[in-house]
């Protein structure tokens, strides 16, 4: 797994991208709240998509997120990734007053090559 930016200081951004099989590639991307709503993760997010899809012979670009988080979902979609499912109780990163984990549900989205050329 890769991150961008490469720091020892605090991060206020990130990207992360890993290369998989299959000439596939997997995006996620976390921002501190004073960056949120300004356009950058749209903005790096493409620039990587970009970047990946006409250097690196990436066939298909993946993501996921949370399926409560709507901006998130949003800026995906904005991307023109659609949703290709959805996994139920899929991971926990909190837990109950019980000590339970809070289960959540993860969307995921995709894009081919082709469907990311032809929305240019």
């Amino acid at each position: 797994m890769k991150k961008w930016p490469k720091t020892k200081q605090k991060r206020e951004w990130e990207l992360i991208y890993e290369k998989g099989e299959f000439d596939a590639m997997e995006i996620g991307f976390f921002f501190n709240s004073q960056y949120q709503g300004k356009g950058y993760a749209k903005e790096s997010a493409a620039a990587l998509i970009e970047y990946a899809f006409k250097t690196q012979g990436i066939r298909r670009i993946t993501a996921r997120c949370d399926s409560l988080n709507l901006k998130s979902r949003k800026l995906l979609e904005k991307l023109k990734m659609r949703k290709e499912g959805e996994l139920k109780k899929h991971l926990y990163f909190k837990h109950d007053m019980s000590g339970e984990p809070i289960w959540a549900d993860t969307c995921l989205y995709g894009i081919l090559e082709d469907e990311w050329r032809s929305c240019l």
